[in-house]
């Protein structure tokens, strides 16, 4: 029994394109929600997010710039504090802080030797249930914070 290869190559798109989308390149599941996220490393929480808002900071002496990001997951209903040092090429110590709607600290992140092509630092997660805020700082190695951002609030 002879097939057409014009039968057989029409039917494997029609099986292909029958598959649901989500089946072939499925994310991970998410692995926590609101309070349960409280101390989780986004990075392995299957959580997707957003930025909800970010601010910059120029640091002095030529420093480079730094940016930080108040990240938030609906579907996790968790937030986050991403900081990223954007000028390459300078090893900068990165602070990244979360917190409340008073300005308490609920999660703070300090990485004392960060290389800098585009550096990055990120807390762990935390409920969002209630307003939260990210702050980020940077500085030389070995010396004190010479740029931090105001609260980007969400």
């Amino acid at each position: 029994m002879k097939i057409s290869w014009k039968l057989f190559v029409v039917t494997l798109v029609a099986i292909f394109l029958s598959m649901p989308v989500g089946s072939i390149y499925a994310r991970p599941m998410a692995t926590c929600s609101g309070a349960t996220c409280n101390g989780v490393d986004p990075n392995g929480s299957g959580c997707s997010a957003v930025t909800a808002k970010s601010e910059w900071k120029d640091g002095s002496s030529g420093s480079g710039t730094l940016r930080t990001d108040l990240r938030w997951s609906s579907g996790c209903q968790s937030n986050w504090s991403r900081v990223t040092n954007e000028y390459p090429y300078q090893v900068r110590r990165l602070r990244a802080r979360l917190t409340n709607d008073d300005g308490v600290y609920i999660t703070n992140l300090v990485d004392p030797v960060t290389s800098s092509d585009y550096g990055q630092i990120w807390t762990d997660m935390y409920d969002g249930a209630n307003r939260r805020c990210a702050i980020g700082s940077q500085g030389l190695v070995g010396y004190s914070y010479d740029a931090t951002t105001k609260p980007a609030c969400g």
